[in-house]
């Protein structure tokens, strides 16, 4: 019998021990409340829409096959895996047989729309004082229960339902800011592999260097590597980004140019939280800079309202814990203090211009 795996094997084990799939109940359970109350206000449910809302893994192999296909890369030995992993990550590996891989955990991808759609709502939505609080304190749980802080107070699907059900167009504004960041990260997993990172970590692994572990995650890179990783992704991003109007589902135009960015500022509020020893991975405002710079240097025309507004969400998000004494996230999280979650919500709206 050949020892041989191939990406194939590889994707058929991941998915084999994730037996709940690729959503959780609770998501599950938020999407349904939010397209029962969108549906009342007249946004007719799609076909398909309950389909997806239970097995949203065809979607994201679809946005994983239009990065490949913007790039012109050979799919044949390219393999994209969605599932629920408990990593709360996403890496990249190469198999035995030469196979590209790149997983990518759900729970994860839902951190990423959760904070990002809450985030654009929050800004657009013109909150009141308790509705801030009220934003605030959710985006930090988020954060808490990401990180399995103890301490953290569970976020209900009630939460979020609340919170996307303020407008539908709000949402999805969020929805598509969300899966911009998305398909960078898979961008940059991607240039681990075509970069040569996994295959040399698969080798050094073999030869007894590091361990004897069948796959090699992101964690085992280097700075180097990581920034290499990020510089080919952003390169793929943006040729994602001109293509976006030929390509059959990821339409990322010129206004999600710069969701990078976010992502790292994000990554940056994150480890004030929890602060990280660097070892593997250099640090987010590092990366940022040198994708700044890049993005510059490519001169690219874009509309960066989305990228500016949720900056400065996040520099608010970040001043509040300042001010509360969150940094770093040590003791317990206080219980929002709010009554019922729609009784502090308004009917006023601010909608941003998304261009198709």
């Amino acid at each position: 019998m050949s020892s041989t795996v191939s990406g194939e094997d590889y994707v058929r084990l991941i998915r084999s021990l994730s037996p709940t799939g690729g959503n959780s109940a609770t998501a599950v359970r938020a999407a349904n409340n939010a397209w029962d109350a969108w549906e009342r206000a007249g946004v007719s449910r799609g076909a398909d829409t309950s389909e997806i809302i239970a097995n949203p893994d065809p979607v994201f192999l679809s946005y994983f096959d239009d990065i490949v296909l913007a790039n012109a890369l050979d799919k044949s030995n390219i393999h994209y895996c969605y599932a629920k992993t408990g990593d709360l990550n996403a890496f990249a590996c190469t198999t035995s047989n030469g196979d590209y891989v790149i997983v990518f955990d759900s729970e994860f991808q839902q951190f990423i729309h959760s904070i990002v759609i809450t985030s654009i709502v929050c800004v657009y939505s013109k909150p009141t004082d308790a509705q801030v609080e009220f934003y605030f304190r959710y985006l930090l749980n988020e954060i808490a229960t990401f990180k399995r802080f103890k301490h953290a107070n569970r976020v209900t699907p009630d939460d979020f339902t609340a919170i996307i059900t303020r407008d539908y167009d709000l949402t999805m504004v969020g929805s598509y800011c969300g899966s911009a960041i998305y398909a960078f990260i898979i961008c940059h997993e991607l240039s681990h592999n075509t970069m040569g990172h996994t295959r040399k970590h698969r080798m050094q692994a073999i030869a007894g260097h590091n361990g004897t572990a069948a796959s090699v995650s992101a964690n085992d890179t280097s700075h180097i590597e990581e920034y290499e990783a990020d510089s080919m992704g952003f390169q793929y991003y943006c040729e994602v980004v001109k293509q976006h109007s030929t390509l059959p589902n990821l339409r990322i135009n010129t206004q999600f140019l710069s969701m990078p960015l976010v992502f790292f500022r994000l990554l940056e509020v994150v480890e004030q939280l929890f602060p990280v020893s660097r070892t593997t991975h250099p640090a987010p405002a590092s990366r940022h800079a040198k994708i700044q710079t890049q993005k510059e240097i490519a001169g690219m025309h874009e509309d960066t309202e989305f990228h500016d507004a949720l900056l400065e969400l996040l520099e608010g998000f970040a001043s509040w814990c300042s001010e509360n004494s969150f940094f770093p996230l040590q003791n317990p999280i206080p219980a929002t203090q709010t009554g019922a979650i729609h009784s502090i919500f308004g009917t006023d709206q601010n909608h941003p211009t998304q261009k198709s």
